[in-house]
């Protein structure tokens, strides 16, 4: 019996991001729930809509994360496999255990790689722009001006302004996931629908401008 395949990175990405905005579909529907006066619905009317926009947030980042490390991993398992093709410099300067090379003479080097990579870049998150450009570079011969060069293009943006903003997501992205969305003072700090969704569609146009760079 063959095993499963597995979906396609980008693919798979684009199937989490379907489900982060159900997650804001929800928190409207909750909305209007709450606003209706009489019935009491409750355990239902302790429920937070914001707290649905903040998961909404948090799982598209997370979306971009899960993809960039798949589609990296990927990528230079094939670079490694094609004689033919160029290295990048950062790919060629990637260190590795010596007992990881003793087990490539025994078993699949393709194979041996990639749960090496795996677990390095199990430390790393592809989120924040200066580690999104570590990772491309281990499958591109890009330098760093150049790709956000293209991504801004694609974006239609600066690409200082391109970093400003996925940035400013990551920020607030970790003030949800580590300090309860919390401001200095201790309050919640509020998120509405629209930018939840404002958010959720930026990350999948910013995906799909890396994609292009990865893909052109």
């Amino acid at each position: 019996m063959t095993a499963p395949q597995q979906k396609k990175p980008f693919k798979q990405f684009e199937e989490n991001i379907r489900y982060t905005e159900g997650l804001v579909t929800g928190g409207r529907a909750l909305e209007g729930i709450r606003s209706i006066s009489g019935p009491n619905f409750g355990d239902l009317s302790a429920a937070h809509p914001e707290d649905l926009y903040r998961a909404a947030w948090n799982q598209a980042v997370s979306a971009l994360d899960h993809w960039l490390h798949r589609e990296i991993i990927d990528r230079a398992v094939t670079l490694i496999s094609d004689l033919g093709r160029e290295r990048p410099a950062a790919l060629q300067r990637l260190q590795m255990p010596f007992e990881t090379v003793e087990r490539m003479r025994n078993a699949s080097m393709q194979r041996i790689f990639r749960e090496h990579l795996e677990n390095e870049l199990s430390r790393v998150t592809y989120q924040r722009c200066l580690r999104i450009t570590e990772g491309l570079r281990l499958v591109l011969t890009d330098t760093p001006s150049q790709l956000w060069n293209k991504i801004g293009a694609d974006l239609a943006m600066a690409p200082s302004d391109v970093k400003t903003r996925q940035d400013s997501i990551i920020d607030r992205r970790n003030r949800i996931a580590h300090e309860a969305d919390l401001d200095a003072q201790g309050n919640r700090t509020p998120m509405t629908a629209g930018e939840a969704q404002d958010t959720i569609a930026w990350i999948h146009s910013f995906a799909t401008a890396v994609a292009q760079v990865l893909d052109p």
